[in-house]
């Protein structure tokens, strides 16, 4: 699966800068394959739901450091 998108400027995507960029990105990659607009393997779904784990796993940590601060 190849994820397609427009950028209008030169530039990468950058965590820091583009988080709801990229959220976009990743929002349109999933309900494509939800929908089977996009042929994919069931290889390539897995690989997709293991990013998905990530991407939660990773904003419960950033979520609890937050709090933590507080």
């Amino acid at each position: 699966m190849h994820v397609k998108t427009i950028l209008y400027c030169a530039r990468a995507l950058c965590a820091q800068y583009d988080a709801v960029r990229i959220n976009q990105i990743y929002e349109q990659a999933k309900w494509s394959i939800i929908t089977e607009h996009v042929q994919c393997t069931d290889e390539e779904m897995v690989l997709f739901a293991g990013l998905q784990v990530c991407r939660l796993i990773i904003v419960c940590f950033v979520y609890r450091m937050a709090r933590n601060k507080t």
